[in-house]
């Protein structure tokens, strides 16, 4: 039996698994602070994820891209969550004012 291994491709795409976790467990890529177990859950769902295209057979590079997908929806969606909690509290303190000049 015959192996061998290859420095360069040895824990090839790790860095994205890493980044994936700790983004889909709710760490800011802007910085910011978060916990272990939203790490720990990020982790687990991208692996799940993982493990579900796996089990459809689908090529290797239709799973990358899917996972780097998923990973910009998150990070859009961590960019974009400030501003619709900053319209939404906008939005309802007018609203509630209105209420008042009513009754």
């Amino acid at each position: 039996m015959n192996a061998s291994c290859d420095p360069a491709t040895t824990g090839n795409s790790y860095e994205m698994y890493a980044i994936a976790a700790t983004v889909l467990g709710g760490i800011s890529m802007s910085g910011g602070r978060g916990r272990i177990l939203g790490v720990l859950f990020g982790a687990m769902s991208y692996t799940v994820i993982d493990k579900i295209i796996i089990a459809l057979k689908m090529d290797s590079l239709i799973n990358d891209t899917i996972k780097g997908v998923i990973l910009i929806v998150v990070i859009l969606i961590q960019m974009a969550g400030p501003r619709i909690k900053e319209w939404y509290e906008h939005r309802s303190v007018r609203g509630k004012a209105g209420a008042g000049k009513q009754a």
